[in-house]
């Protein structure tokens, strides 16, 4: 294939509109990137270097601009911001410009980034008071002064304010105040201890916990100026001067210190909440430490849908499916510019202004009956798409309100809409819905993202997003594929433990439901491998690699069939660390089932499964997961939550540090850990997990990773920098010599000390349990009665095409609507027959009527026959023996497709008469004759023969109705000498091929079916020569489904009798 030359572009007498069009565009740039220097002589000059520089650098071939002159054109413009992005949008215009009216396309444009060095931690000042911070630490740290403590902790209460703010990180006054007060604020779940505000959660230390006994049975009453008493502590242990001061700032300094040179980076970071995280619910904890279903039902919100009316008239414009029920609106979509759609929306939202509620009642009424009238056009609906779904989120806002609210402000409802509305409009302008799959919607609304500088009207994309989905304006688009920055209420933070995802599994495995072992596969894919639900549906059989048959790895990256959420969500999963052994073996084995000889390796994982069964399946494992656990807020994405916590535990070892229940599980191994830190190629001293971690993850750097999905954050600042226990002496000063510490650290009191200790013990939290355990018979689909059993070649060959695909009894009979009994006894049958098959051949005949190795062109030609069987069911049973034909079987012969020898007349009769009935176009039937291989020395010993010969000519010819020259003789090479004679009746081959058959009267035929057209045909010249027949594997294929298909006839009718 030759590739035409480069050629200039052909753009005379464009310049002046495109000049004028992209003036009128130059609005919405300069909102999202003002000029230092804005005029309209500013604006005419770089319009015309953009088309300057187009027109005399762009080259084209093969109606696309090349690649390396648009590279050419983009340096020679400026490559700083503003003018960066000014000149990127406009080039970009212009190119879309060319391609409506050349219809000359253009790749993507190449996009400057520009990186800034992150600030420092650690700076210069952090270090001015290392040595009073190192003073500070060994004064807190000495027994002298835990004696102290415990002996007058009020004259000491500056030890305990130290204590929590340098080895706790409670580091905040307003947080330190209330837990001084009273012992109320804090809870405990199990044997640990939290005190909660409204942002924050710090697990106390064993220590900690120690030192507030000692606190709250002295009675006192904290100071309210907490520096003064910091002060005063430290000058009277000689650490500062009267004349100085030292405030919490000063603290915090020497915190960040101590935990940046003990831990690391990242991990300040979180715990400081410098790098937002959200932590998990109380009733999320409840369930991780106590193992136990809770009862936590959703949160009632307002669900974000259109009308049903407005529904319907999208989807009459739109909706394939619909545009079969109602009359398709056939207006085009309208070829209006980007501002002049965001015009429209202005319009609108420009009337949403600050009002008393009476005014801001009137104008709501006034601009939903405006908005009514314009959504309830459908000819708008078709001509501008985006702008109607804006619009219609506006109608909803203004009628419904928000998500918790029934009513917002319209100042509020303003921001959301013009925040949302000039990039989605930029950003869709020029698509037609539909030609949109869920995918091209994910990626796109992920593109509108990007374009968002605010990280809080970023949010409003996804508001939008929710809005579209529980409207099902757009089928199959999930919230979970929009890629929205967090913030610490936004984002919903919910994990599931290894001994509820046990459970999960273990309920599947129970389970009933025709989608149950989908659902479990896939909920396999999304806990332990971190996959969204869209690169599930979009797993490719090339996905998965091994080498000899270790090193197991899956590769996460674009297709044809599915995007990815960012250029970095390309990634490579080591499954056989991840995955438990089972669930290995398990996927394995269901890759290699599906992995059929006639689909290619780029073909779909989930091939066999249309979009509605992958939905049922997803639907299925959320109701699980829900039900397992009694937690009705959790999602499937909460699957990709788990891998990245639980993947960040095992590569800190979590469990060896310290024992938190939900780390008692064999998959926190200690030999597990060390094979992922090996694969990942990083030590186990490394400061890198959280790097590792967004890569297996898909994300560019950890900040996504941490904003979005880390939800421990107060697990490891407790495990790693407040692990602190008390010391032997210290309690046993408190309470009495003989006081000793479990194995986590508790101390042990007697019953005298307990009554004591309880009055100032935390609140349990706790949440109440399911009323009735949670029954997975529950999710089965209503049991179907199967009137219609009806036997046929098609259903047999449906059931076991199923079955080769790994599906089981159960999932084809509910599947297929068939009874149970039904589909495995045709399962058992086919496997009964297959030991039968060219028994008398050294070749074994595969399973499942050899449908694994079949290709493209023999599964189709296989529905052929099948078809034709079936049309034709009546007229076989009326003219030949079909019982017969279970005898085929046992004569193919196992190195040559679809070719039988056998010496039965009989069958053999039967066989040609039955292909005959059959007719199919493009089939010949060719007979082969063989010749005893004994040595005959007179032409009298030869008379019998032709007797022979004649029989089988006689019989084609007269009884079944075929030509002679389908008839040939295959005479040994010892005979050779007699070859006239023999051909006096038919074309006679020496050959060797029968030389060691027994002959029986009249003789062994080889029955051959050959196809004289292929698939191939369709790629040959008109004037090549014809394709030679030849057998196809099919063909046998179809005769082993003959078999079964009367096997199962003769059992139903002994059953009947």
């Amino acid at each position: 294939m030759t590739t035409s030359r480069p050629a200039k572009l052909p753009m005379d007498g464009m310049k002046a509109e495109f000049k004028a069009q992209a003036l009128q565009e130059f609005n919405f740039y300069i909102k999202q990137h003002p000029l230092p220097k804005d005029s309209e002589a500013e604006r005419l000059k770089i319009v015309d270097k953009v088309y300057d520089h187009t027109v005399s650098l762009a080259r084209y071939s093969d109606s696309c601009i090349t690649e390396k002159s648009l590279a050419t054109i983009q340096k020679k413009l400026p490559n700083e911001d503003p003018y960066l992005s000014i000149f990127h949008s406009v080039l970009n215009l212009l190119i879309f410009y060319i391609e409506r009216k050349t219809g000359i396309r253009a790749p993507e444009l190449a996009m400057t980034t520009m990186l800034k060095q992150e600030v420092p931690v650690l700076t210069p000042d952090t270090f001015l008071n290392s040595e009073l911070a190192a003073s500070i630490y060994d004064l807190i740290e000495s027994k002298s002064a835990l004696q102290a403590y415990i002996n007058a902790p009020i004259r000491n209460s500056g030890f305990l304010i130290l204590w929590l703010i340098l080895k706790e990180g409670i580091s905040k006054e307003k947080d330190i105040l209330p837990i001084l007060s009273s012992h109320k604020p804090l809870y405990c779940i199990g044997s640990h201890c939290f005190y909660e505000t409204k942002a924050r959660r710090f697990w106390l230390s064993k220590k900690a916990e120690f030192l507030f006994q000692v606190w709250y049975q002295s009675k006192a009453l904290p100071s309210r100026r907490m520096t003064k008493t910091i002060q005063e502590y430290l000058v009277a242990h000689h650490l500062l001067s009267s004349h100085h001061s030292l405030g919490i700032v000063a603290l915090r300094q020497m915190l960040k210190l101590e935990y940046v040179m003990i831990r690391s980076n990242i991990e300040f970071k979180l715990h400081s909440r410098r790098l937002p995280n959200t932590l998990l619910s109380n009733h999320s904890l409840t369930r991780l430490f106590t193992g136990r279903r809770i009862h936590q039902a959703q949160e009632a919100t307002t669900e974000l849908k259109t009308t049903v009316r407005q529904q319907r008239h999208w989807l009459s414009g739109f909706s394939a499916g619909e545009g079969k029920i109602r009359r398709r609106v056939e207006k085009d979509i309208a070829q209006l510019t980007a501002k002049e759609q965001i015009d429209i929306v202005s319009f609108f939202t420009d009337k949403l202004a600050s009002a008393s509620p009476k005014e801001a009642s009137k104008v709501s009424t006034e601009l939903l009956a405006d908005l009514h009238t314009r959504l309830e056009d459908k000819h708008k609906i078709r001509a501008m798409p985006f702008c109607w779904l804006i619009l219609s989120w506006l109608y909803h806002l203004l009628k419904n309100g928000g998500k918790f609210k029934s009513t917002l402000r319209l100042k509020t409802i303003k921001d959301y809409v013009t925040s949302v509305c000039s990039p989605f409009i930029s950003e869709f302008y020029g698509c037609d819905p539909e030609k949109m799959n869920e995918i091209d919607w994910a990626e796109k609304l992920n593109i509108v993202i990007e374009s968002i500088a605010s990280p809080q009207r970023k949010a409003f994309v996804a508001y939008f997003a929710k809005f579209l989905i529980d409207s099902a304006l757009v089928p199959n688009l999930y919230l979970s594929d929009i890629d929205v920055p967090a913030s610490e209420h936004k984002v919903d933070a919910n994990i599931i433990s290894h001994l509820e995802a046990d459970n999960i599994i273990e309920a599947l495995q129970q389970s009933e439901h025709p989608k149950a072992e989908l659902a479990q596969l896939i909920f396999v894919l999304g806990f332990y491998l971190g996959l969204r639900r869209n690169e599930i549906r979009g797993l490719q059989f090339k996905d998965f690699h091994y080498k000899q048959d270790a090193l197991h790895t899956l590769h996460v990256r674009p297709n044809k069939y599915r995007l990815l959420k960012t250029t970095d969500g390309s990634r490579n999963l080591p499954l056989d660390i991840l995955l438990p052994t089972a669930h290995l073996e398990k996927l394995l084995g269901f890759v290699k089932a599906s992995k059929l000889k006639h689909l290619p390796f780029d073909n779909l994982l989930f091939h066999h499964y249309a979009d509605k069964d992958l939905n049922d399946a997803f639907e299925l494992l959320t109701n699980v997961m829900r039900g397992v656990t009694g937690d009705e807020t959790l999602r499937f994405h909460h699957c990709r939550h788990s891998f990245a916590n639980w993947t960040l535990c095992l590569l800190y070892n979590l469990r060896q540090t310290h024992s938190w229940p939900f780390l008692e599980h064999n998959y926190f191994s200690l030999e597990r850990a060390e094979q992922l830190r090996h694969r990942l190629e990083i030590r186990q001293n490394t400061r890198k997990q959280f790097w590792a971690v967004a890569q297996l993850l898909g994300h560019a750097s950890p900040g996504a990773t941490t904003s979005s999905y880390f939800h421990l954050a107060d697990i490891f600042h407790r495990t790693y920098y407040a692990s602190y226990l008390p010391e032997l002496y210290a309690i046993r000063q408190f309470w009495g010599q003989g006081t000793t510490l479990d194995s986590d650290g508790t101390i042990k009191l007697k019953p005298r000390q307990q009554s004591i200790a309880k009055r100032f013990q935390p609140e349990v939290k706790s949440f109440s349990a399911p009323q009735s355990p949670f029954d997975i018979s529950e999710l089965d689909p209503p049991k179907i009665e199967h009137a219609n059993d009806e036997l046929s070649l098609e259903i047999i060959w449906r059931v076991i095409r199923r079955g080769a695909e790994g599906q089981s009894a159960r999932i084809i009979s509910n599947e297929m609507s068939l009874s149970f009994d039904m589909v495995k006894d045709i399962l058992l049958t086919e496997e009964k027959l297959v030991p039968h098959t060219q028994r008398r051949s050294k070749h074994n005949a595969k399973p499942h009527i050899n449908y694994g190795s079949q290709l493209k062109p023999n599964i189709a030609e296989l529905g052929k026959w099948v078809s034709a069987f079936d049309d034709k069911q009546g007229e076989l049973t009326n003219s030949i023996n079909l019982n017969l034909l279970r005898g085929a079987i046992i004569d193919l012969v196992g190195a040559k497709d679809a070719k039988i020898r056998t010496s039965k007349k009989n069958l053999a009769l039967t066989l040609i008469k039955f292909v005959k009935i059959l007719d199919l176009s493009n089939q010949i039937i060719e007979i082969k004759w063989f010749m005893n291989d004994a040595p005959l020395t007179d032409l009298s010993q030869v008379t019998p023969y032709f007797n022979h010969i004649e029989f089988w000519i006689d019989a084609l010819e007269h009884k079944l109705d075929l030509n002679r020259n389908c008839f040939s003789i295959i005479l040994p090479k010892q005979l050779e000498e007699l070859l006239p004679h023999f051909a006096r009746y038919a074309k006679t081959i020496v050959s060797e091929d029968g030389k060691y058959l027994k002959y029986k009267a009249p003789g062994h035929v080889a029955i051959e079916v050959k196809q004289t057209r292929f698939y191939s045909d369709q790629r040959k010249d008109i004037k090549a020569l014809p394709s030679r027949p030849r057998r196809r594997k099919s063909f046998v294929s179809f005769l082993r489904l003959v078999a079964i298909f009367v096997t199962l006839q003769n059992k139903n009718r002994e059953r009947n009798e």
